[in-house]
């Protein structure tokens, strides 16, 4: 991730705890606007920023997810950007390695380490799905082998299919929106504690961002928005800012899922929050805006039963 000939003067960035829950969403919008902010004023030529972990005891994959969005954006801008290891805890450390991070961006140091099979390791997904089927390939193949694998969850050959396709569009919107050449990252986790499960699954761009983009769409028509409208209209089924109108998410049936499966998603865009509990939305304002687009999806599945269709059911 970082040139390591050069001599330069290091600003070191405090990373702080980032935990799986809201207080670690609202972590990495602050994070972010402090490294922004210290990367818009530094001199790439004479100066690199390093982050560094001695207030970190705890770390989630969507801060897995967040690193590697503003590592590689940094990089792409001409920054240096090292990681100080040796302020990782061992526990933090340890969560790096099982998420593939440290092997895939630090290949070098890290490359005997082995990804567990069961993880739902750190990706960057990169390329225009118009055009690029192998990107959507390996997309629809890290949601239904990695996310919805066997191992994390029990559901039924064509609801498994069907919820595929809608999370695929969750990445398209990231990369269609964020009109950025560095694509989107992700990372998720499987918690297992006792009978109470959690599947976790971050998408993260830091490109214009969903709203903006929607808000610059209505804006060329001649046409003035407020976010929350941009935000609704984004995620409703049928409608796209791509020139064929082809496409559109909708969310009913991730909507359905999550109310069945007790689950969540909370999209950060901009200055604007969309909370979604089941068939319940919030909407809110964001003081601290967040350029680009974080997307987290967390579910508790039952481990005892089944999810499908009820036709699927059927003769069964």
């Amino acid at each position: 991730m970082t040139n390591y000939n050069k001599r330069i003067l290091l600003i070191n960035i405090e990373i702080p705890s980032i935990e799986n829950n809201d207080t670690g969403l609202t972590e990495i919008v602050k994070l972010h606007r402090k490294i922004r902010g210290k990367a818009s004023v530094l001199d790439p030529h004479t100066e690199g920023i390093r982050f560094v972990f001695n207030k970190c005891t705890i770390f989630s994959s969507s801060g897995i997810a967040y690193l590697g969005a503003i590592s590689t954006q940094l990089k792409h801008k001409g920054i240096n950007v090292y990681y100080n290891f040796k302020s990782i805890s061992s526990n933090v450390l340890a969560f790096f390695k099982e998420t593939g991070f440290l092997q895939k961006n630090f290949h070098r140091h890290f490359s005997k380490d082995k990804i567990p099979s069961t993880s739902i390791n750190f990706e960057n997904f990169v390329g225009n799905l118009e055009t690029d089927e192998f990107v959507s390939e390996k997309i629809v193949n890290y949601i239904q082998s990695k996310w919805l694998s066997d191992n994390n969850i029990s559901i039924m050959p064509q609801l498994k299919e069907d919820l595929s396709s809608k999370m695929f569009e969750l990445f398209a919107n990231a990369l269609e929106h964020s009109k950025s050449s560095l694509g989107c990252f992700c990372c998720g986790n499987n918690f297992n504690e006792k009978e109470d499960q959690q599947l976790t699954l971050t998408i993260i761009d830091l490109g214009v961002g969903i709203v903006n983009s929607v808000k610059t769409y209505f804006k060329n028509r001649g046409e003035t928005i407020s976010s929350e409208y941009a935000a609704k209209w984004a995620f409703t089924s049928g409608k796209t800012t791509r020139v064929d109108q082809t496409g559109g998410l909708g969310l009913a049936l991730v909507e359905d899922f999550l109310n069945v499966s007790n689950g969540e998603m909370k999209i950060l865009c901009n200055d604007t929050k969309l909370d979604i509990y089941g068939n319940n939305k919030k909407y809110s304002f964001m003081p601290i805006k967040f350029s680009g687009t974080i997307i987290k999806i967390s579910m508790r599945p039952s481990k005892h039963g089944i999810y499908g269709y009820k036709n699927e059911f059927e003769g069964k």
